[in-house]
């Protein structure tokens, strides 16, 4: 789990780690095995913002994408609006878009959780 205040480049990481988990590359100090399949659900930024960051990662790194690499966004979505991964049926949603993913990115739980009361214990 990444926190920090807003504007501090949580999503800026998490994109390194889904690219470096998808090229089998390095990002920091860690380093993939070989490539392996991402599904990174963003609950605010629009795909074309998601598009620009990802691209300006590959070309600093050199590495490309070598797995299944998929970005969900409220703007690529029918409804204009993401499943709430709170509940079951949210959840199960996202089943077609499993097939060959190991790894899950969420960004951010707030806005893609959104049963129950922020503050109570059920949220």
């Amino acid at each position: 789990m990444i926190y920090a205040p807003r504007g501090i480049g949580k999503t800026h990481v998490a994109l390194g780690v889904a690219h470096a988990v998808a090229s089998g590359g390095a990002f920091l100090r860690w380093h993939a095995v070989k490539p392996r399949g991402v599904l990174y659900i963003d609950g605010e930024m629009p795909a074309n913002m998601m598009q620009e960051r990802l691209s300006a990662i590959i070309t600093v790194s050199a590495k490309a994408i070598a797995a299944l690499f998929q970005i969900l966004t409220p703007d690529l979505q029918p409804t204009m609006r993401m499943p709430d991964l709170a509940t079951i049926r949210g959840q199960n949603a996202l089943e077609p878009f499993l097939e060959n993913i190991e790894l899950i990115i969420v960004d951010n739980i707030a806005t893609l959780c959104r049963s129950g009361s922020e503050n109570e214990t059920e949220a």
